[in-house]
This record gives C-alpha cells, structure tokens and sequence, in this order.
C-alpha cells in the first residue's frame, strides 16, 4: 500500500490520483538490490566468518582489573583475529596489562 504524499490518505498500489484530494500520486519505486560495494555493505554478513570483538574486548578488561589475565588473553587473541583494529586491541591489551602488572607490583613491593 502506498499514502498520499499531500492528504496521507491510503490509496491502492494502482492509483495515480488520490480519491480524497485530486492530487497526482508518484508510481511506488522498487529499489535495487544492494550491491556489495556499498558503503553499508561492508562486513561480512556470514556469522561463521565474521569476527567477533568479544575477546578483544575481554581482553582490554581484564588488562586493567586483573593483568596476568588480560596479558594472556591478549596474546592468544593477537594471532586469532585477522583485522588490524581486533589485533591492536589485543596488543595495547597486553601492554596495559603489564603496565599495570609492574604497578602493582611496585605498589606491593613499597608496601
């Protein structure tokens, strides 16, 4: 179904002058398919072969809160991902992680 574009009234898919107020009524587009160089069609839209930012993340988590953890999850990571953005959260993953290990570590020591 299709509107009037001047009354909003609903009018068949067959009409090309609105019943209600006179007014010439535009024949309904149908879009193309979208082609796969368009801008929207930029990732892969196979879950299988898609990757997931989900352990890149974690990683960068634990980092923080927990470094041994988060050092190790993104070391494994690192080889796992194929994108340069998953593999850089990764890697700056493991150098917060030991960044924060060493303060830790100074922190317990002075203590």
């Amino acid at each position: 179904m299709k509107f009037c574009q001047k009354c909003g009234k609903e009018l068949l898919d067959e009409a090309v002058i609105c019943p209600n107020c006179g007014c010439t009524v535009a024949p309904i587009q149908t879009s193309a398919p979208i082609s796969e160089t368009s801008a929207f069609a930029t990732e892969d839209k196979n879950p299988q072969t898609r990757e997931s930012d989900s352990n890149a993340n974690m990683a960068l988590l634990f980092a923080f809160f927990i470094p041994i953890v988060g050092i190790v999850i993104g070391l494994i990571n690192m080889g796992k991902y194929q994108t340069k953005k998953y593999k850089d959260r990764c890697v700056a993953a493991v150098i917060v992680g030991v960044i924060v290990q060493i303060i830790l570590i100074a922190f317990i020591m002075n203590v």
